[in-house]
């Protein structure tokens, strides 16, 4: 299953028609599959402009560089606005939803012909 996916479906009614969600999760995805980060480190790429450029300068994906060049980084006040939707819900997936005692960690994402995929590692 794919990371956007197992979003979609954890909230099918808030993600129904939410293509600035999916080009931002898909973006940050793709930033971090590149540069071998996990999920966890999502909302420091959305919230932390020095730590965004310092992956962005391992990326060799130039369309991936320009949505953050071109795009993202020309919202200004509105970005937090953008980005709180991808935020919320990476957040909630990292959070631990399981009993004491275990633990979950969305650690692992790759990307396949089938597109990105996630893996917990139960420890």
């Amino acid at each position: 299953m794919s990371v956007i996916e197992a979003f979609r479906r954890t909230w099918p009614h808030a993600l129904e028609e939410a293509p600035r969600f999916t080009n931002i999760a898909l973006a940050v995805l793709l930033v971090l599959i590149q540069t071998g980060q996990s999920l966890v480190e999502m909302p420091l790429v959305l919230t932390n402009q020095e730590y965004r450029e310092h992956l962005l300068e391992q990326v060799r994906d130039p369309e991936l560089i320009q949505f953050f060049h071109d795009r993202f980084d020309r919202w200004g006040r509105e970005t937090a606005v953008m980005t709180e939707s991808v935020l919320n819900k990476v957040t909630a997936f990292s959070f631990n939803p399981l009993p004491a005692g275990t633990s979950w960690a969305l650690r692992k994402i790759g990307w396949t012909s089938e597109g990105l995929w996630m893996k917990g590692i139960r420890s």
